[in-house]
């Protein structure tokens, strides 16, 4: 049955914290009808959880600010589609984002569901996003995700999957603030929760020591440690709990590292062996293949249609046309400066090519931008 609605009715994610806390606030004083809703997830037996003092901190926001807040019990979904997947990743070798997964399978999918419950007009959450218009074909014109006031805390990294067809149907009531004028704005509202320390870590779990973690499925199993003429140099307890460009973790015999620290360079899966090197050695191009490609809009992107095009890397011929081209910015990791990227496809393929300070890694989320406007993303998959 359809709500007889004199004021528009917002849905808002309400996680206990000082920044969706004061997204309720502003949106209450805008004229909107807002209720919250605050999701359990599920948290691995034995590692700290702080959900019910959270839970308690939403509830206690809630009734400062007059409003209905639901409990929903989304155990099930997280489990599967962020936990389980995490795990699954990580045994292929590849180095997923949680956070990605969480925002598009758990946090914004139940919010959509419940307001679709509730007849509601929108959806809202505190991250520090924006999203602005752009015009499409004829006079129509929709909404794009971007960059917002506050660049330091800017969160477009996480949301590049939520779909692009509900951007219409979100608010982020922080896109203009800093930080700093949120903790100010809770203050003197008397929110309760304005002197909270923000959250760390994976959404939803928090602090994790992700290698205690993975130990819960996955049994550590010695491997070597190998310099880049192939040279062994030490050792490490299984490629599974490594990243590219750590350089901790793993032992090497003192006497072969010279004085200077080593990095992975690479992971070797099938072998179980880790490549590691100097600083200078991180740098180098790369050129990769990507799934689950998302992007506003194909056609308004690719702005160069090239059909005799060969994409290399040092001697290694890769391409021919044709290929279609966008010449954009990328970030591969949360809060890392964008970096110039050629992005194209080859037949139904997409690809992006970089010159990377850092390496790179199978199942790390690239996040493309033109300028502040987030223009889609993808999951690294296989480096070329």
């Amino acid at each position: 049955m359809k709500r007889n609605k004199i004021k528009p009715l917002v849905i808002i994610g309400m996680s206990g914290g000082v920044d969706s806390s004061v997204s309720a606030y502003l949106l209450k004083k805008r004229g909107f009808d807002v209720e919250g809703v605050f999701i359990e997830t599920w948290h691995p037996e034995g590692f700290p959880c702080s959900e019910k003092e959270d839970r308690r901190d939403a509830m206690r926001v809630a009734a400062h600010l007059d409003i209905s807040l639901y409990v929903v019990d989304a155990v099930k979904q997280y489990k599967k589609y962020v936990a389980d997947e995490m795990m699954r990743e990580y045994k292929a070798g590849r180095t997923p984002n949680p956070d990605v997964l969480c925002n598009k399978f758990v946090k914004f999918e139940t919010l959509f569901q419940i307001a679709k419950k509730l007849s509601a007009d929108f959806v809202a959450t505190g991250h520090y996003a924006n999203l602005t218009i752009y015009r499409k074909v004829g006079n129509r014109s929709s909404l794009v995700l971007s960059e917002p006031k506050d660049r330091k805390k800017d969160q477009t990294y996480f949301l590049w999957a939520v779909p692009q067809n509900k951007l219409d149907e979100i608010i982020f009531p922080l896109e203009n603030l800093t930080k700093k004028e949120v903790r100010a704005i809770a203050k003197k509202a008397g929110i309760p929760v304005a002197d909270k320390k923000d959250s760390q870590g994976i959404c939803f779990l928090g602090p994790l020591d992700l290698k205690k973690y993975l130990k819960l499925s996955i049994k550590e199993r010695k491997g070597k440690v190998i310099d880049e003429k192939g040279k062994v140099i030490g050792t490490h307890n299984g490629v599974w709990f490594y990243t590219e460009g750590e350089r901790h973790g793993f032992s090497v015999r003192q006497k072969e590292a010279n004085n200077e620290p080593l990095y992975i360079l690479r992971k070797e899966i099938d072998k179980n062996v880790l490549v590691v090197g100097p600083a200078k050695s991180l740098a180098r191009e790369y050129v990769l293949k990507m799934s689950d490609v998302s992007l506003i809009s194909e056609n308004r992107l690719c702005n160069i249609q090239r059909d005799r095009v060969v994409y290399y890397t040092g001697d290694k011929t890769l391409f021919g046309g044709p290929i279609r081209e966008i010449k954009c910015e990328a970030r591969f990791r949360y809060r890392q400066p964008k970096q110039k990227v050629k992005l194209f496809k080859k037949g139904k393929n997409w690809f992006v090519s970089v010159k990377s300070p850092s390496p790179l890694a199978r199942g790390q989320s690239a996040v493309f931008y033109k300028g502040k406007e987030v223009i889609g993303g993808g999951i690294l998959d296989k480096i070329i």
